[in-house]
């Protein structure tokens, strides 16, 4: 569960774009995620509804780490389950979930929801949704005065409106660079 934490904290996803990936939508040579699928309330995988929103991200580093140790940990989860029911069965594929159970079935995002309630005191985050993740990466970028257009690819936004809307704030100090050298 702590991945849907760290993929919110390093890419900006939503929770069900998390539950949605599976280990196909990860090009590690090229250093992507491809965001192509979401998750109904049942944990289905469904198409995203815009074209906006199916995006390929940047993996930093840490992420990049983070996504190799995902997949060597559901394969040995998955090695258990071999051993422990005499089965073949699971195996890891391209189509397995990166959220998933030790069955390979893919997680719920309420269940992702859940677990973050019970434990995001323990990270310092009281009163912080999962969803809080994905804002405080994109404000962090806009801070950063990332260009807004692609501040609205990241995000998936279909609209360049919603973006500004939601990630571009005014402060004072901005206020007074823009006026500085102004006076008549």
């Amino acid at each position: 569960m702590e991945f849907a934490l760290r993929a919110a904290v390093g890419s900006g996803m939503r929770r069900g774009e998390i539950v949605g990936l599976d280990v196909r939508d990860i090009d590690f040579e090229a250093g992507e995620i491809h965001v192509v699928h979401g998750t109904d309330s049942l944990g289905r995988q469904k198409d995203k509804k815009t074209a906006a929103s199916k995006r390929a991200l940047p993996m930093p580093a840490s992420l990049k780490a983070d996504l190799r140790e995902r997949i060597a940990a559901i394969e040995e989860m998955f090695a258990e389950t071999r051993k422990e029911t005499g089965s073949p069965w699971p195996v890891l594929g391209d189509d397995t979930p990166l959220m998933c159970n030790e069955l390979g079935e893919r997680m719920r995002p309420h269940s992702v929801t859940r677990w973050w309630e019970c434990h995001r005191d323990g990270y310092g985050c009281q009163g912080m949704t999962l969803h809080d993740m994905r804002h405080s990466y994109l404000t962090a970028m806009a801070r950063k005065k990332t260009d807004p257009k692609v501040l609205q690819v990241l995000a998936g936004h279909a609209k360049y409106s919603t973006t500004m809307d939601i990630y571009t704030h005014v402060d004072m100090a901005q206020k007074h660079e823009a006026v500085e050298g102004m006076d008549w």
